[in-house]
């Protein structure tokens, strides 16, 4: 089943922060959130976005709060040395190290992620130390050189257990 998502990039004053959303469908409920909150000249509407690294690129701060399992954006952020914040959900925990990569919050909690991307908006230190950490970790354990040198060494093992057997 496809599910069309829409970007969401929010600039909120004094000093921009561009943060990036995956929303559902139900995203016509946020643009009327926006709207009531007096905050919609602050909010940009994106469609689909075929060059991802343009946006990680120009991001502070990376926000996830899935209520869903799946992981998207978490290690393109850290690729791109952008913290994230992010749900305890899924597999994004075991993506975001709390504290060291990012941030993680409750899944459904707004409070939670309010107070998270307050800290990260007013301190920028913390971001630096996430972001380096992020990248950092996302080449140690992301990148497609350990991929293939952990299968490799799965293959030898296989056949090494293989040729025992027979």
């Amino acid at each position: 089943e496809s599910m069309e998502t829409t970007d969401l990039k929010v600039t909120i004053e004094p000093k921009p922060h561009d943060i990036v959303l995956k929303v559902t469908p139900g995203a016509w409920m946020l643009k009327q959130k926006s709207d009531s909150l007096g905050i919609a000249d602050k909010v940009s509407w994106h469609g689909f976005v075929g060059d991802r690294a343009a946006i990680f690129q120009s991001l502070d701060i990376c926000v996830i709060p899935s209520r869903f399992e799946e992981p998207f954006g978490a290690v393109e952020a850290g690729f791109f040395g952008v913290p994230v914040i992010a749900s305890r959900r899924g597999g994004l925990p075991e993506i975001v190290e709390d504290e060291v990569t990012g941030l993680l919050v409750d899944a459904q909690s707004p409070a939670q992620l309010a107070d998270a991307l307050c800290r990260l908006m007013e301190q920028p230190e913390l971001r630096s130390y996430l972001a380096r950490n992020a990248r950092q970790r996302a080449r140690e354990h992301f990148e497609n050189a350990r991929f293939t040198e952990e299968f490799v060494r799965l293959l030898t093992i296989l056949s090494t257990a293989k040729s025992r057997v027979a």
